[in-house]
């Protein structure tokens, strides 16, 4: 009786350290995933700062093109309005 109680709890004390053992493992593959996505993501957040980045400096020369063609636009109307404007004195 004594030595069946004593297997049983040899059993346990085997099946208590590979389930820790086990969790050991889980926790150190789960710990590299972990750094793994994050190297992903510090990739994938300065890629999207890159793009960002560089659609803003295509807008403002985008608003700069515009705003070039907007004063020679109004320039050559002031112009147009001046020389048709007949002068009433």
């Amino acid at each position: 009786m004594l030595s069946t109680i004593l297997s049983r709890i040899n059993n346990y004390l085997t099946e208590q350290e590979q389930f820790f053992n086990n969790l050991e493992i889980n926790i150190q593959k789960a710990k590299v995933k972990y750094a793994q996505m994050k190297e992903e993501a510090k990739a994938k957040a300065a890629a999207a700062t890159q793009a960002a980045a560089k659609a803003a400096l295509w807008s403002f020369i985008g608003l700069l093109i515009g705003l070039i063609v907007t004063m020679f636009t109004g320039k050559v109307g002031v112009d147009r309005i001046l020389r048709t404007r007949t002068v009433v004195r």
